[in-house]
């Protein structure tokens, strides 16, 4: 089995994304469960016209949910952790990345080690809802422009192993890492942990090209390394040009398949 490299996106792009060579969609969770059913019906449509299937889902919550400081709703999150499982499931997605990080951020005023709990408390319902439909929750290190907690991978692997579900690992994302100057090192100590991955050029966010100084084969080696198993997502600024997009594919796909087919 080799990686399959996907994009960032919604339902609608899917057939230019399938054109421009990607293996899979990744979509917004927080899009997802604000719209009504019937929009879900005509995602699914879009989905099928365009063989492109979802393997993943990304901005778990609103960026004003209140997960990190006051107003902390138990089943308030149940609801709609439960609502977000089922459409995603609906769509065919077995990664929810749990990045969000205006809703994470620690209010200080509230007292950060209830904001840190309150997380876990999250992340470990998360993981236990979205397991019952087969599907792992990530949790995704930002960087400080995003978000005030959990800026590193290290971080992430100290929530997830405290957790300790079977449906609750990590993700690494090269660009935050790149923003937070955190070496692709740091990765082989994930092993096990580490199940997805988000990828762009660590400074510009730009698409992964040929000589751009990404130094994308850092995080290749890495990964080899730590044995990962999980999937790539491009996320970040899409070029205008559906020839360079193409490029952009090809380069992902030398680089991480080897020449290998998705499955």
């Amino acid at each position: 089995m080799s990686i399959c490299i996907g994009c960032a996106g919604h339902p609608s792009e899917a057939g230019a994304l399938k054109r421009a060579g990607f293996d899979y969609l990744e979509v917004n969770i927080s899009q997802l469960v604000a719209v009504c059913d019937s929009d879900v019906t005509i995602m699914q449509r879009q989905l099928c016209e365009s063989g492109l299937p979802v393997l993943a889902g990304n901005c778990f919550l609103p960026g004003d949910w209140p997960l990190g400081g006051a107003g902390f709703d138990e089943e308030k999150n149940r609801a709609y952790i439960e609502k977000a499982a089922a459409r995603l499931q609906a769509l065919g997605a077995k990664i929810a990345v749990l990045g969000s990080g205006g809703a994470r951020r620690l209010q200080k005023e509230y007292g950060e080690n209830r904001g840190k709990e309150q997380f876990r408390l999250f992340f470990a319902m998360a993981s236990a809802i979205m397991g019952e439909k087969g599907i792992r929750v990530v949790i995704e290190p930002l960087n400080h422009n995003e978000s005030n907690y959990i800026l590193s991978v290290p971080e992430a692997l100290e929530i997830a192993k405290a957790v300790d579900s079977p449906f609750g690992g990590i993700l690494c994302d090269y660009y935050h890492m790149g923003q937070e100057g955190e070496p692709t090192t740091v990765l082989p100590a994930a092993k096990g942990w580490l199940w997805h991955c988000h990828i762009a050029h660590p400074i510009t966010r730009h698409a992964p090209l040929p000589g751009d100084g990404g130094r994308y084969e850092e995080l290749a080696a890495a990964l080899k390394q730590c044995e990962y198993k999980g999937n790539i997502t491009f996320e970040g600024i899409c070029p205008d040009s559906e020839e360079v997009f193409a490029q952009s594919v090809g380069y992902l796909k030398t680089l991480f398949q080897g020449g290998a087919v998705c499955r």
